[in-house]
Order: structure tokens, then C-alpha cells, then sequence
């Protein structure tokens, strides 16, 4: 079989009606040379009865795996399978527009510098509706050599509007299941290679009641571990852009223990990065602000 000039990763786990609704951006897309690789984590027998009639269509391929709740475990089976020149991810519950993988494949193999690429966002509900202050939502878009504004966050990157030539995701070493962000690929990313981006809302990203999480500090914990395993990995100033937005992370946990649970919580959340921000003035004053938020908003 001739390989297809982009294998989409589509990880899924039950949720039918939202997946039905992604399919169905899939199906539009005017590019028509690509494989949809679903990956199912474990979803109950009538999703995976339906999933296996999808399977049927000549560009759909179905991996079937025991749940384990690591989207990093999925998207890496996919990224093994997958046979495409290109890699485009998509999430089960989010959206693309029509012309999405054709305008980026079309700046990709345009040979402008850069094997990767990403577009602007909208931020939807679970209805489809644009939510009311996505208009107001900050967008700076970049390109070229990002690395820097990768490791700070700067870079305002959706998994759905990812497209990345295959052979450089899997330089980069595919997605990390004891980190778990998805920040931690972008970085390895720009290390490698220069950056493309399209200044068109080129996806939908769905806010619902199935996406949120109640567990808010995690992300906070899984990047301290990423920030942790990159700064063992770079040198010199990039090394010490590193450390600095490990402070800024505990910091930031810190200021939303301040606004969410109480005085001790935002203590032990500013305390966990002592050992390594003791010396960063930032640290310090930092934990004096959320210190004194956290106090105010005392009964």
C-alpha cells in the first residue's frame, strides 16, 4: 500500500457523541491523502462494536488497548503505526476546519524553514458555542526558533493544531508517560527544529463537563517534573531559563492554593520548591504576595 501523505492521531476513550462530531471534521477536510489512526484506551464493548465498524473504511485503522488513563501510552502506539510522511494530532472531543491539514501541509513542504507547525484556536462549550471570552483570549502567534518561548509557555500550542513531520517526532522521542504535558514535546520540538505557524483559527478546542478536572494542581506537578528533566538536559542560559520558570511554577501553585484552599495549603505549595529557589529573589517575594493573598481571604 502507497503511505499516505499524513496519519492523523486520534486517542478516544467512550464519549461517542463528541467523537462522532470530530469524525465528522475529519471527513471534511479537503485534503484527502491521509490514514485516521484511532487509538481506543480501553472503552466499554459497544463503543469498541462501533469503533470496528469504522474500522471497516479503507483509511481508518483501529488499535484496541487495555484502558490505562496516559494519553502519552495511546498517542505513542499511534506514532508506531502510523505510516504517513506527516503527523496531525486531534483529540476526540475537538474540531477542525475543512481546509486545516491543506493549508498547513501546503506552508510545510513549501520549503520555508521549519518541520513542524501549528495555527490559532477557538475555545468552544459543549454545545459548539464559542465560549464568551475567547474573543478577549490573549494570542501571540510565533515562529522560526522558539525554544526560549517554549520553555516559558509563551507559545500558545492546542494538541488538535499540531501537524509535525513524522521522522522529527520521532527524533524527538514521541511523548514522555512519566511527564505527561504535552509542553514537554513542544520543547524537545523547537530544540530540533525551526517553527511554522498559520494566524487562522484553524481548530476548535471543547470545554465540558467531561474534560475538567478536579485535580487542578496536576498540571502544576507535571511540569515541575518536566522542567525538572529538562534542566538536567540543557546547559548555560538555557539552563537557567529552566530554573527560573521552575520558581515561576511554584509560585503560581502556591498563588492558586492562596485563591482555593487556605493558608497551610499555599505554605506547602510555595515550600515544595525551596530546595531549588531559595536563591531566586523571585521565589521570595513571590511567596510574600500569595502569603498575604492567602491570609486576606481567611474566614
Amino acid at each position: 500500500m502507497t503511505a499516505p501523505l499524513v496519519s492523523i492521531v486520534l486517542p478516544t476513550f467512550n464519549r461517542p457523541q463528541l467523537l462522532r462530531l470530530t469524525l465528522d471534521s475529519v471527513a471534511a477536510q479537503t485534503l484527502r491523502d491521509f490514514e485516521l489512526i484511532i487509538v481506543d484506551d480501553g472503552s466499554d464493548e459497544p463503543m469498541r462494536e462501533w469503533l470496528r465498524t469504522l474500522a471497516a473504511q479503507p483509511n481508518v485503522r483501529l488499535i484496541e488497548l487495555p484502558h490505562s488513563g496516559t494519553l502519552a501510552v495511546v498517542r505513542n502506539a499511534a506514532l508506531a503505526a502510523a505510516r504517513g510522511e506527516y503527523i496531525a494530532f486531534l483529540d476526540s472531543d475537538d474540531l477542525w476546519m475543512p481546509d486545516k491539514l491543506e493549508l498547513q501541509l501546503r506552508q510545510l513542504r513549501s520549503g520555508k524553514p521549519g518541520e513542524w507547525s501549528y495555527t490559532n484556536f477557538t475555545c468552544i462549550d459543549a454545545d459548539g458555542v464559542r465560549l464568551p471570552g475567547d474573543s478577549q483570549r490573549r494570542w501571540q502567534p510565533h515562529s522560526g526558533h522558539v525554544l526560549r518561548e517554549a520553555i516559558s509557555g509563551e507559545l500558545s500550542i492546542r494538541m488538535p493544531t499540531v501537524v509535525a513531520r513524522r521522522e522529527l517526532v520521532m527524533r524527538a522521542g514521541g511523548f514522555d508517560a512519566e511527564v505527561r504535558t504535552e509542553l514537554d514535546l513542544w520543547v524537545r520540538l523547537a530544540e530540533l527544529s525551526s517553527l511554522q505557524v498559520i494566524d487562522a483559527p484553524l481548530a476548535a478546542i471543547r470545554t465540558h463537563s467531561q474534560n475538567f478536572s478536579a485535580n487542578w494542581p496536576y498540571a502544576y506537578v507535571r511540569r515541575e517534573l518536566s522542567l525538572r528533566k529538562l534542566e538536567s538536559h540543557f546547559h548555560g542560559d538555557i539552563s537557567r531559563l529552566v530554573r527560573h520558570e521552575r520558581v515561576r511554577n511554584c509560585v503560581a501553585l502556591a498563588r492558586e492554593h492562596a485563591t482555593r484552599t487556605g493558608f497551610a495549603a499555599t505554605i506547602r505549595g510555595w515550600w515544595s520548591g525551596a530546595r531549588y529557589s531559595w536563591s531566586h529573589a523571585g521565589w521570595w517575594s513571590g511567596g510574600a504576595r500569595v502569603m498575604t493573598r492567602a491570609l486576606l481571604r481567611r474566614p
